[in-house]
């Protein structure tokens, strides 16, 4: 994290030489998050310890390749050089959501007898503080500004958890809310187009984490990679020459 931290910090003094002008900014963002590989799942089931049914079991696979909403919040440091290269350095807080549907629970031991059908869902929430580098290329046409920019994402895990929620045909209801935190930090390597009239701008990015979410559970060899796509808004507060 240090070493990227100084990386990031020497890009944007290398190209202060060269600069053109300076953009703050703060950006509220949305999108959608989920989890790829091969241990991804649309659908799974609940493991409950008793027919209480509450906080008292877990999902059997909660990464679901399944989209949730997810929202953020960030500050945004950036140089523009005379040839409308862009270096700059993005930072936030984001609150990230996948979803698998669950499709059945199982009541207490491993029989066949135990299982019922069942309506529901999970979802792995994600607070983490993300820090984005990146390097790209504004095109100005009159009053409007396009840029295309790319680099990597370095996300800090804060916490995880899991919260399912699901119900059988006899009407009882169960939910599980699990610690689920299994990495610290995940480099993604995200692209990112936005379009800005004077201060407002839109924005559409894409990354793809690097990090294996279950590597280190047991089976130890399954994949499964965070990726999310990510749209909002933002505004230059400030602009200097």
């Amino acid at each position: 994290m240090n070493k990227s931290l100084l990386s990031l910090a020497f890009m944007l003094l290398s190209i202060q030489v060269f600069c053109q002008k300076t953009e703050f900014g703060i950006s509220l963002n949305s999108g959608l998050f989920s989890f790829s590989g091969s241990s991804a799942t649309g659908t799974s089931f609940m493991l409950m310890n008793s027919a209480s049914g509450h906080d008292m079991g877990y999902t059997n696979n909660p990464y679901g390749s399944r989209n949730g909403l997810c929202s953020g919040v960030s500050v945004q440091l950036q140089r523009i050089a005379r040839r409308n290269l862009i270096a700059g350095i993005d930072f936030g807080y984001e609150n990230l959501k996948s979803k698998v549907i669950i499709n059945q629970i199982l009541l207490g031991g491993l029989s066949s007898s135990n299982y019922y059908a069942a309506n529901g869902q999970t979802f792995l929430n994600y607070q983490n503080l993300n820090l984005f580098g990146y390097l790209g290329y504004r095109c100005e046409i009159k009053k409007f500004s396009f840029d295309m920019t790319g680099g990597f994402d370095i996300s800090q895990c804060l916490t995880a958890r899991e919260s399912g929620s699901a119900d059988i045909a006899t009407g009882d209801h169960y939910s599980t809310d699990v610690d689920r935190k299994t990495i610290s930090i995940d480099v993604r390597p995200r692209i990112q187009i936005s379009a800005t009239y004077h201060y407002i701008g839109l924005y559409l990015g894409y990354s793809y984490g690097l990090a294996n979410y279950m590597n280190g559970l047991s089976g130890g060899t399954d994949d499964c990679y965070a990726r999310e796509i990510r749209f909002g808004v933002n505004y230059h507060f400030r602009m200097t020459r």
